[in-house]
């Protein structure tokens, strides 16, 4: 019976598949079409998914685990759930939606595979992607007035909120591909830089989401007693400079207009017309609570209007998980998601609560880094069990062996 100490056998990943992937990663935040449409990243990475999940999976026949069988699982669910609902109700987004999740689950698999093929490139090859693309858009950031709508950033997407939640993703795979390892300096420089991204896209879930990264990022392992103590000196003399020189602690503050802009932002919370549970579409819970049974699907929005007679998106990634797919589908997508974090240590699955914290009030399921995600912490978690259990002794592994079988 193969065990978990039979891992894919050790070779290099094609160059050609990591460029793909790389230039995906560069190209992933600039929209050109519309959103909830295939990007040109979409097209681009496609033509490596393809031709390496056939030969992963029909020529040499790769090990099929539980996360891959339940994920499927809920893939096929959506299909099905969003087909009927289209018969009954026609709308494209219904159709659209068909094929988000497919799309998203074979992107999980196939980062999640390539992990286990040679962890330390994939590493390393990710990483300085994530460099480039971050650098790239600093420098829009900076010197592109276009990356703006009104006063709040966008990068290279259609709104704000989107590139908040890039930001909190690309933050977050940074501390993933840092697995077995602990913080670098430059890491700092890069979760800095996206930091300032929160700061400018000003999106209200984004920057608390973004601040709980960092404060739990800060009691984990992958912070060194150096670093800790060298945050905790910094804050004290700022703290200690702020109580000495308040009015001189003021005019500086009043002068970091990033900083002021998103204190001001987080302090508004509760004052806007969306920021209601109602203008979020939780409503739809409660005044069509029979849609929880068997999933409305995603489209088709005129079915669902307030009682003021609007018709609003449903603004929550769980409240769509168990609206959309009714109460089994959410079952089966957190099914998913457990198997993902099983075994893992406790800090990893805890810097998975920032990106629940920002699907609260923001669709966050469908976007295609929440699965490169995925298949980034599943393939390295695999790939360091299996090594772990490669460098076991020959009389242990063969104990192991025999115990599987029984």
């Amino acid at each position: 019976m193969q065990t978990i100490s039979q891992k894919i056998p050790a070779r290099t990943i094609s160059w050609i598949i990591l460029g793909v992937w790389s230039v995906y990663i560069i190209t992933a935040p600039f929209y050109i079409f519309p959103k909830g449409r295939p990007q040109p990243a979409d097209f681009i990475l496609i033509t490596a998914i393809l031709p390496f999940l056939f030969t992963q999976f029909i020529a040499t026949k790769t090990k099929i685990t539980p996360a891959y069988l339940v994920g499927g699982l809920f893939v096929f669910m959506t299909i099905i759930i969003n087909f009927i609902n289209h018969l009954f109700f026609p709308d494209i987004r219904l159709l659209l939606t068909m094929l988000y999740y497919p799309y998203n689950f074979m992107i999980f698999v196939f980062l999640s595979t390539l992990c286990r093929h040679d962890a330390e490139t994939f590493k390393k090859t990710t990483y300085w992607a994530i460099v480039i693309s971050v650098t790239i858009q600093l420098i829009v950031m900076l010197f592109f007035e276009g990356a703006y709508r009104g006063h709040r950033a966008t990068g290279g997407f259609e709104n704000p909120n989107q590139f908040a939640y890039w930001s909190l993703l690309t933050a977050t795979m940074i501390v993933f591909l840092r697995r077995g390892e602990t913080l670098k300096p430059f890491d700092y420089l890069l979760l800095f830089t996206l930091g300032y991204f929160q700061t400018l896209a000003l999106s209200k879930a984004g920057i608390i989401a973004f601040t709980t990264l960092i404060t739990l990022l800060f009691f984990t392992p992958k912070v060194t007693k150096t670093a800790r103590a060298l945050f905790i000196a910094a804050l004290l003399c700022a703290g200690s400079y702020a109580l000495y020189d308040t009015s001189a602690a003021t005019r500086l503050y009043n002068t970091i207009d990033p900083l002021k802009n998103a204190a001001k932002r987080i302090g508004a919370i509760g004052e806007e017309q969306d920021d209601s549970a109602e203008a979020r579409g939780y409503y739809r819970l409660v005044e069509y609570p029979h849609y929880t049974l068997l999933g409305a699907g995603e489209g088709a929005f005129r079915r669902f209007p307030d009682d003021k007679g609007y018709v609003r998106e449903l603004h929550s990634g769980i409240a769509t998980i168990i609206f959309s797919y009714g109460i089994f589908g959410a079952l089966v997508f957190f099914s998913f998601l457990i198997l993902i974090m099983n075994r893992q240590p406790l800090h990893y699955i805890l810097l998975f609560l920032p990106i629940i914290l920002f699907g609260l009030p923001h669709q966050n399921f469908r976007f295609s880094d929440f699965w490169a995600l995925l298949g980034i912490n599943y393939g390295l978690a695999i790939s360091m069990r299996e090594e772990k259990y490669q460098n076991l002794p020959p009389e242990t592994l063969e104990i192991r062996s025999n115990h599987a079988a029984h």
